[in-house]
């Protein structure tokens, strides 16, 4: 229940620094460093912009997609640096070394890191080797298009080999939370990746912007899964009418919670030729988030015991939410079981318990909207069950998210149930949520991999694409 990493939340305005000019001219620029947190590197870049007497700093934490987020105060008093963040409960004091270096310790939560700042030569920028570079061997088009509901209109990106087709093709639907086209999180960009691959490999690819975000219209705060399925549809019949595709060569490819949305759509829509589950769940959403609490929990160091109390809490709180519509009376009801619960652990401090109550109604507003509440009902079981064409489920073993070892079966299970025998189930060995090579899948390390898509991902996925496409 304590909390996993460090929270780097935005602050109200830039910090203040005023010193000598000399020493405002060495300390302005670019400095870089890392933390080590529960065995993993954070890079951490510090921003220090002289004006006259004055410097406002920031900081970048590129490992967890944050970035221009302001101190509080910093004060430079001969060689020594103090920065001061309360908002986020943080501190840094160091010593400035030969102009270059700043030897210090980064203090957070209770716990006190060393963190070595050095003055960079040159901007900071994150290796991500994958992504595509130009002159790229295929077209690529701006395309907008409606959902099936007519109500919003989708932008996107529609890749399609050289010639005039007509080509096999598939949509690339997101996982959870709002995803541009290229499903881009902590600086990867991994259906940019995909969607470059497979057009190589002959196929046309069409992957867009979430509802809301981008370029495409629509609220996502107000979306369920079950809109989102009318976004891919839409996807799908958008293709349909384009005379360089394939009309019965069209698949459907989603990640995470994009692969409990390709079964809605092929379960209603029988044209639909093909689906790949990039780590779909099988699972009921209550079972696959108290298993992934406990794995992401336990693999940031959180006690046995710790974790089995925050489990245990979070199960109670999904309980009301499924049995109470109301969203005023769930929220009274939650807060005074997490009043009550919380007091009583004793896993956690008095600080501890204090943070937990006065975080309680940020915690409310993430899951009392009509996403969360759609979400945690979910049983991917009945639409599985529906679902005729072939599909491909493909996970990691070291996935926290949507652990393979438990929903690759059922997922396979409740294909074959519903008489689908045109399935393939394929384990990958290492590989995360993200599909990237990980030794402990720890989501906290997703920024720090610079390998956006392992290439035997990659391969499996192409290769049973090409297969079932030959053979319709």
């Amino acid at each position: 229940m304590k909390r996993i990493f460090l929270s780097f939340l935005l602050l109200a305005g830039a910090s203040l620094l005023h010193t000598a000019k000399a020493q405002c001219s060495t300390i302005a620029g670019e400095w870089n460093g890392a933390l080590q947190v529960q065995g993993i590197k954070l890079r951490l870049v510090f921003h220090f912009v002289c004006k006259g007497d004055t410097v406002t700093a920031t900081f970048d934490s590129p490992d967890q997609g944050a970035k221009g987020i302001p101190f509080d105060k910093v004060t430079l008093k001969g060689n020594e640096l103090t920065i001061d963040a309360p908002s986020l409960m943080a501190s840094y004091k160091a010593s400035l070394k030969a102009d270059t270096l700043l030897e210090g310790t980064w203090t957070q939560g209770g716990m006190s890191l060393p963190l070595n700042l050095s003055k960079a030569s040159s901007p900071f920028t994150l290796n991500r080797p994958q992504e595509p570079k130009p002159p790229l061997p295929y077209k690529s088009n701006e395309v907008q298009f409606n959902s099936a509901n007519k109500e919003v209109m989708l932008a996107g990106t529609l890749t399609m080999p050289e010639g005039s087709g007509p080509f096999s093709a598939v949509v690339l639907i997101s996982g959870s939370g709002p995803q541009n086209r290229d499903e881009e999180l902590l600086s990867h960009k991994p259906f940019l990746v995909l969607s470059d691959y497979l057009t190589r490999l002959g196929f046309a690819v069409l992957r867009y912007d979430d509802r809301g975000v981008g370029k495409s219209t629509g609220d996502f705060s107000k979306a369920t899964s079950l809109d989102f399925a009318d976004d891919a549809e839409g996807a799908f019949e958008y293709l349909l009418s384009r005379p360089e595709i394939a009309k019965k060569k069209i698949g459907l490819a989603g990640h995470s919670e994009g692969g409990m949305i390709a079964p809605v759509v092929a379960s209603r829509n029988h044209q639909v030729a093909f689906i790949v589950l990039l780590a779909g769940p099988g699972q009921r959403s209550t079972d696959l988030m108290a298993d992934q609490a406990r794995l992401v929990s336990l693999a940031a160091g959180e006690s046995e015991a710790s974790v089995n109390e925050a489990v245990a809490l979070n199960q109670k709180l999904f309980a009301i939410l499924m049995q109470q519509p109301n969203d005023s009376l769930a929220a009274l009801e939650m807060k005074n079981l997490v009043t009550a619960e919380v007091g009583a652990a004793k896993t956690l401090t008095d600080a501890e318990k204090k943070e937990h109550i006065e975080q309680l109604p940020i915690t409310l507003r993430k899951i009392l909207n009509p996403w969360f509440r759609t979400f945690i009902a979910w049983d991917p079981s009945p639409w599985l069950e529906k679902v005729k064409c072939p599909v491909l489920a493909i996970n990691g073993t070291t996935d926290l998210q949507v652990p393979s070892a438990k929903n690759l079966p059922l997922v396979d299970a409740a294909l074959r149930r519903g008489g689908n025998q045109r399935v393939k189930v394929v384990e990958l060995n290492g590989l995360n949520h993200l599909f990237q090579h990980s030794a402990t899948g720890n989501p906290m390390e997703y920024g720090t991999i610079e390998e956006t898509f392992a290439p035997e991902a990659l391969e499996a996925i192409g290769g049973w694409m090409k297969e079932v496409a030959a053979s319709r």
